[in-house]
């Protein structure tokens, strides 16, 4: 594997910790109707979206946006960084 792939590689690791850390929320917190995850359409809206990493579905009609991207700068373990975007 190449260097940039082991790199994009621990950073869909990263990605699938915070979407574990999501739907085990999910099955505690019955404010959560559903998550997808590498979303790239959204229920009920017709257009296509850009892919999100993750995003949450509250039954309420929130919705959270979440960008989960491992970044190492000058190829250094430790940083990693996690935005979310709240859409109600």
């Amino acid at each position: 594997m190449s260097l940039a792939g082991k790199r994009s590689d621990q950073g869909d690791s990263y990605q699938g910790l915070v979407a574990m850390k999501w739907v085990i929320r999910l099955l505690e917190d019955a404010t959560i109707d559903f998550i997808q995850v590498q979303s790239t359409g959204i229920p009920g809206f017709d257009a296509s979206v850009s892919v999100d990493d993750i995003v949450v579905f509250f039954k309420s009609g929130t919705k959270y946006f979440i960008q989960a991207k491992k970044n190492q700068p000058k190829h250094k373990d430790g940083h990693s960084a996690t935005k979310f975007y709240k859409r109600s």
